[in-house]
Order: C-alpha cells, then sequence, then structure tokens
C-alpha cells in the first residue's frame, strides 16, 4: 500500500513577509560591528538563575577579531554580581565590577541594564539608573555581540533568561535609558503563527494570507482573524498549608493582576515555594468559531506568557496537560465552551530558593559551618536522625508517626547553607500575560 506523499515544502509567507526558507544559513561574520565604536550603547532585561559571574555566565562575550588597536566589550551577570570587561584577546579584562559582597549588589529577578560607551569610556545604568562609570580606554570599542562561538566558550555562557536586548549606533541619554526602562520589560516571544502539524496539517495562531511553496507550485490560505481573550483580571491563588509556616496553616489570597509572587507585600507569599494554584473565569466570544477557513477546523489555545517555573492547567476541571518551557502554550479545545462561563485552574510549582532565603529572617534552628568551601551541617538534629523530614515525613509515609511537623517556625531543612537573609529573591508563579486565542488547523496542499 502506498502511503501519501508529505509536504516538501521550499517556502513559507505570511502577508508577503517570508517566515521560513530552505535556503543555508547565512556565514558568521567575524566583525558584524565594524562600524560601530567608541560611542554606542546596548540595552537589554535579564533574569540571572545563578550565583555566577566574571570567568561564566557571560551574555555578551567579546571577541579579539577587530584588529590590532581594536576591542569588544563583555558582560558577565549573575544574582551576587556583574562584569563589564573588554578584550583584545580572548580573556576579558574588568572595567566596570560590582559584587554582592564589596558593593552590596544583586539582583532579583527581571532586571534592565544599560550599558554606554561615550568616546570609549564605559558607564553601567541598572533600572533606569546610572550607578558606575568606567575609566576611557587605550583602545577602540565595538560592542561584543554576534560572533561566532568556539566551542570552549559555550560552557561559560549566560544561565538565565534574556529580552529586549538591542545594540544602538550612538550613546543613549540618561532620560533615554529612564524611559526605555519604563516601558517595562517586553512581552515574552509569541509562538510562530503558523505551526505544520504532521504530513499535510498546518496551525494557523493568526490571521492573514499564508503563501506555501514547493517545486515551483503555490498555494495560498486565507485565515481570517482569530478572536484573543485577554485574562488581565483578578486571580484567586491558594498555597497549602504543608507549605507555609505552621501558624499559618493554608492561604488564599486575591491578585488584581498577575505579578511575580516575589513582590507580594505578604512575606510568606513572597517566599513561598511549593505549588500555587491560580484560578479565573473566562468567557469565548458568541462568534467564536464561526468564521473559518474553507475545511478548517477551529482550536482553541492558552497561552500562559510568562511562567515561573512549571505549570500543569486544568479547563472546567479537565487537565489539559503540563508545561515547562516556552511558549507556555495548551491546546484547550475539548475542554472549553463557547458562549458559556469557562473555569482555568493553574498550578505552578517554583523552586525552593525564595523558602530557603525567608526561612534565614526566622530564628536559627541548625548551626553550619562557614568557611568559604563547606556550608555543612555541624550537627543532625533528634528529630532527623529519627527519620522525620522538614515536613512531617517519616519512613516514606505522608506524616511522622504522631503525626508532627518538625519543631521551629522554618518551612524547610537542608544540610547545607545555600542562602543568607539578604539573597535576592527569585522570579516566581505565573507571571503571564494568560490569553485565549482561536487558532485554524488546516490541510495544506502543495
Amino acid at each position: 500500500m502506498r502511503r501519501k506523499a508529505s509536504m516538501s515544502l521550499h517556502s513559507m509567507s505570511k502577508d508577503g513577509h517570508q517566515l521560513l526558507a530552505a535556503t543555508p544559513f547565512q556565514s558568521f561574520v567575524a566583525t558584524p560591528h565594524q562600524n560601530i565604536s567608541s560611542s554606542f550603547a546596548v540595552t537589554l532585561w535579564a533574569k540571572p538563575e545563578v550565583a555566577q559571574f566574571g570567568s561564566s555566565n557571560y551574555i555578551i562575550y567579546p571577541t579579539s577579531s577587530y584588529g590590532n588597536g581594536h576591542a569588544s566589550m563583555s558582560l558577565s551577570l549573575g544574582t551576587n554580581g556583574i562584569q563589564m570587561g573588554e578584550a583584545t584577546t580572548s580573556s576579558p579584562k574588568t572595567v566596570i565590577g560590582l559584587t554582592e559582597t564589596a558593593n552590596n549588589f544583586a539582583v532579583s529577578g527581571w532586571t534592565h541594564f544599560a550599558i554606554v560607551y561615550e568616546n570609549d569610556t564605559p558607564s553601567l545604568y541598572i533600572n533606569g539608573e546610572i550607578i558606575s562609570k568606567g575609566t576611557k580606554s587605550s583602545n577602540i570599542v565595538h560592542p561584543g555581540l554576534g560572533q561566532p562561538d568556539a566551542p570552549a566558550r559555550m560552557t561559560k555562557r549566560f544561565d538565565g533568561d534574556l529580552a529586549g536586548l538591542e545594540v544602538h549606533a550612538e550613546p543613549l541619554k540618561a532620560a533615554e535609558i529612564k524611559a526605555l526602562f519604563e516601558q517595562g520589560l517586553p512581552q515574552p516571544d509569541s509562538p510562530s503563527p503558523i505551526e505544520l502539524r504532521g504530513s499535510n496539517k498546518a496551525l494557523f495562531r493568526r490571521g492573514g494570507k499564508y503563501t506555501f511553496s514547493a517545486g515551483g507550485t503555490k498555494t495560498s490560505v486565507e485565515v481570517p482573524s482569530l478572536p484573543v481573550v485577554s485574562l488581565n483580571g483578578s486571580w484567586e491563588v491558594s498555597f497549602p498549608a504543608d507549605r507555609l509556616p505552621k501558624k499559618r496553616g493554608s492561604l488564599t489570597i486575591e491578585l488584581p493582576q498577575l505579578k511575580s509572587l516575589k513582590d507580594h507585600e505578604d512575606f510568606d507569599v513572597a517566599h513561598f515555594s511549593g505549588t500555587a494554584t491560580y484560578k479565573t473565569k473566562f468567557q469565548l466570544p458568541k462568534d467564536h468559531g464561526t468564521k473559518t477557513s474553507k475545511g478548517a477546523k477551529t482550536r482553541v489555545l492558552l497561552n500562559l506568557g510568562r511562567v515561573e517555573n512549571i505549570a500543569s492547567v486544568k479547563v472546567n476541571g479537565k487537565d489539559q496537560g503540563l508545561v515547562w518551557l516556552p511558549p507556555y502554550e495548551v491546546d484547550i479545545t475539548s475542554a472549553v465552551r463557547s458562549s458559556r462561563t469557562n473555569t482555568v485552574e493553574v498550578k505552578v510549582t517554583n523552586c525552593w530558593p525564595n523558602r530557603l532565603i525567608g526561612d534565614e529572617k526566622l530564628p536559627v534552628e541548625n548551626k553550619y559551618n562557614s568557611t568559604r568551601q563547606n556550608f555543612a551541617i555541624e550537627e543532625w538534629r533528634d528529630w532527623f536522625a529519627k527519620g522525620l523530614d522538614g515536613r512531617g515525613y517519616n519512613n516514606g509515609d505522608e506524616f511522622g508517626n504522631d503525626g508532627t511537623r518538625k519543631p521551629g517556625d522554618r518551612v524547610t531543612f537542608t544540610s547545607w547553607k545555600h542562602y543568607d537573609e539578604s539573597s535576592p529573591l527569585f522570579e516566581s508563579g505565573l507571571l503571564g500575560p494568560v490569553t485565549v486565542t482561536g487558532a485554524e488547523l488546516v490541510d495544506i496542499k502543495v
């Protein structure tokens, strides 16, 4: 039995703009910023995830390709420090450096940075304010972006997320930098307007005229404007009792708008680690699914925007799956109801540093070594030695034999001290923006 041939596309375009093409990638240019030097700016939003910088965690790793008398700028960033450098060889020289220990510098979540060079003199702005100014370089400095990567550098790359990275051919003024910061964090990258599904189908996320080319043959699909519902109202957020101090019990709050839990005024919300449950409601437009392309199947997609760190989704009580990397999108077609109220439940699990940091602000319960390379616990507590862990688990049972939790106000217990009370908090929870969008699944014949 012969199998149906699959598509062999050469290119795809939307409204005349090419989306994909089966052509070779362009070769890297060793000196992409040959004409930008001495006076320029680089702006970006960054969210570091680890406390490393300097010899690693490079957002911008410099090249030595610009020749004698020239240098490239570099930028390394961790939660506990930042280092700007310049390099005429592969080893950057520090021109501005700030650390947690020396400068009380730390990065908590998404932060705006601007690097400005004027006549080869660097300045560093953080969240719209100038923080430090270096000395004039003895070289002509270029932005250190866009060079081909060497395998040895790949292990030194930035561990975290970036947004809005841009090179400006002219130095920005202080007011311009302030305005960029006040615009806020850019929206997360949207999924591609089209996604190939299987051998002869495509999912369209946005309206427009799509053209497909294969072997000299072209075909077009007209997709009508697709509905978008923004879930930008209030959300109910619940926190389980076993992830909060004993005296709190369970906790439920209302967020008028989504924001990082680390920025909440309640101490135990800001320092929460575990699984928080978000709930809200929405309605689809009455005409949803009535304006479709010929032969198209209507789909409904839920996009969660930014998530810290992993989420499971239910719509009207039906499990819609789990998402753990961008784009945080699930197909909710089978569960959603048109012209009726729909309930969304999103369970978001973050990492545990925030509660570890919060516990460091509470009375001391354990003694740890404090040498540079050893922060291990000095003495095991009786409750731990008897097999009862920090949340009341004992020998694999849900609770200890007597139903108790460990003594003290702290929620967590570790055998190694990872953070202190001044450590920066990490982004946490459902950040959004959350949208429900229409989509079309169409058979493509080229």
